[in-house]
Parts: structure tokens; sequence; C-alpha cells
């Protein structure tokens, strides 16, 4: 009776410190790695699709512009810029090195400081933006005097309607459109898109202090957990009598410990989906809706990945406890046939006594 009341004990205790290990592991080579969410990002296939929605979400397609660059373009134009501009490369780069500074900021305690280069895409802007420029005007035709006039005293911020008589093509862009159009891209486009910096920010003093418990769980926690939980199986094996209950224990213990998770994946494999789109719908409803349905396949690949790293973790404990199960009702049912061996040959001992 005591030594059951010492099992079950320490089998609650068991259970509690490898259900902390299992966490701390989950912390420190997956959710707190960057390169797992750029694995998952890289599977979701969300980089192409943010090259498509980036449009909807940047593009006026009312008046075709860039913000206030004061140039018109056909929506078919302002597209193919894009498509030269904001590149999936450029964009997997740059939430690839969002997710670095995050993640380092988090596991070294460090400010948050996220810096957005938009250096090469501006570039880019101003480089598309000339040459379609150029294209523009080599198709219009030539002006007269009083043309001329009117174009010079003009703001620029349209494309003319004629090309003055004699005036270079480079000569007329730099001078009639170039500081109207490039100054305007300069100033309304920055090198740098800084994000949380500073040490007084809310969110770099909440950094720093979950920093240190994660530090905490994923360092001592984790490998203090693992000891333990060594030691406990150990305790556990060894007060167990006969070897049968030893593996009984052991695995009823890894069975309690992989059920429940396992379950709750298995139900997220099943209404996962259902439970992303009512999420989406709920608040995403001011997002277009070509843009819910581009992230709808993003998000279910992620938590289908999330599901799958549970659901294989589970199996991985699942699988050993229902072993040890097994084995457990083996050697019970040979240590029931030794005893009855043993008890089979007390009696013909007692027979050939009598007998004898």
């Amino acid at each position: 009776m005591v030594r059951k009341f010492f099992l079950t004990l320490l089998s609650l205790i068991f259970s509690l410190v490898f259900t902390i290990w299992i966490t701390a592991f989950n912390l420190k080579y997956f959710f707190l790695n960057p390169n797992y969410y750029k694995n998952l990002l890289e599977k979701s296939g969300i980089y192409d699709q943010l090259i498509e929605i980036i449009p909807d979400l940047t593009l006026d397609k009312q008046n075709f512009e860039f913000g206030n660059i004061p140039v018109r373009f056909t929506e078919e134009e302002l597209l193919s810029i894009y498509s030269k501009v904001v590149t999936r490369e450029y964009v997997q780069v740059q939430i690839e090195k969002t997710l670095d500074d995050t993640f380092y900021s988090l596991n070294q305690g460090k400010n948050l400081d996220i810096n957005i280069s938009v250096e090469e895409p501006k570039e880019n802007l101003q480089k598309e933006i000339q040459l379609l420029l150029e294209k523009k005007l080599r198709e219009l035709p030539d002006c007269s005097e009083a043309e001329l006039q009117s174009i010079s005293s003009s703001e620029g911020s349209e494309i003319p309607l004629c090309l003055p008589v004699g005036v270079e093509l480079q000569t007329f862009l730099d001078t009639y459109m170039g500081n109207s159009i490039f100054g305007s891209i300069s100033s309304e486009i920055p090198e740098v898109i800084s994000l949380y910096g500073g040490n007084e920010s809310d969110i770099n003093q909440k950094i720093v202090s979950m920093s240190l418990m994660l530090r905490l769980l994923t360092h001592e926690i984790y490998y203090l957990s693992l000891i333990f939980s060594i030691l406990l199986m150990g305790a556990i094996f060894a007060i167990a009598i006969p070897t049968s209950s030893r593996f009984r224990w052991v695995g009823w213990n890894l069975l309690n410990i992989a059920l429940f998770p396992f379950l709750i994946s298995i139900l997220g494999f099943f209404i996962g989906n259902r439970f992303i789109g009512t999420l989406l719908n709920s608040y995403g409803s001011s997002l277009p809706q070509k843009i819910i349905y581009a992230l709808s396949p993003i998000f279910e690949s992620l938590f289908l990945q999330l599901w799958l790293l549970i659901f294989t973790e589970s199996l991985f404990i699942l699988i050993p406890g229902i072993v040890l199960l097994v084995v457990s009702i083996i050697y019970k049912n040979i240590e029931r046939s030794e005893k009855e061996r043993e008890l089979i040959n007390m009696v013909e001992k007692e027979e050939q006594k009598k007998s004898g």
C-alpha cells in the first residue's frame, strides 16, 4: 500500500516535470529558433502570396499613383513596376532578417531594433520610373514654340502632351520631370524603416523581462527538468515490484503524458481549417476579400505544421508507452506461469513426501 502511494506520487511529479521539459525542449529547438519559422514560411508559400497582395495594400487604385509621387500611370504599368521593384527575394530577405533580429533580441535580452532596408527597391523604383518615362516621351509628338512655353511653365506633375523640338530626351527628363518626380520619391520613401527602436520603448522593456524568463526556461530549467525526469523514471523503475509492474508504471506515465497532446493534434487536423477561417473573418473583416483569400492557405499551412509537430512528439512518447504496457502484460503472464509452475512443483513435492 505504501509502495503504491509512493509510485502514484512519483508518477504525478514525473508527469509534471517531464511536461515542463517537453515545453522547454520545444522552446529551445523550435519556437525560439528563427530557422524554424523561416522553414514554415517557405513551405507555406507566403512570399509568393505577399507579392500578389502587396499592390492591393499600397496601390491607390483610383488615381494609379505611388502615394504622393506626382506622376500617374496605368494600373498595368504600376503592376509591372511593382513586379520589378518589390521582388520575392527582397521580401523574403527582409522578413527573414526581421525574424533573426526579433529572436536575437528575445534570446539575448537585447533591445528590439528592427531596420528594414528600402534602399534597393527605392533605387529600382527610380530606375523603372525613368525607363517608363523615357518610353512614354519617345512616343510623344514634337512641340511647337507655344507648347514649349506651356511646358516650361508647368509644374511637371503630369506627362506632357509633346516633346520640344531640339531638346534631348535625357535633358528634358532631367529638367522638366526629374526634379519633381525623383525629389518626391526621395522625400516620400525613406532609406530605412525602423521599428521599435530605443531603450525606453515599452515593447523593449517587455522583451528584456520576457527574455530572462525564456533564458531560464530554455537553459537552467531545461537541463534540471531533464535530469529530474531521468531520476524520477529510475525511482519508479526501482520501487515498482515485480518486473511487470515496473514496465506498467512507466508505460502508463508515458501514455498519460502523450495522450492529451496527441488528441489535441488529431482535433487540430480536423477542425483547424474551420477555426482559421472563423478567425480571419472575425479579425480581418476590414481587409479586402482577395487578401483574406490569400492569407487563409498561409495560416492553414502554418497551423498544419504546428499540429504535425505536436502529433509527432506525442507519438514518440505514446508508442514507447504502449510498448511498455504490452511488455508488462507479457511479463505478467510469464510471472503468472512461473508462479503456477512453482505451485505445481510444491504440490508434487508434498505428494511425494506423503507417498514416501
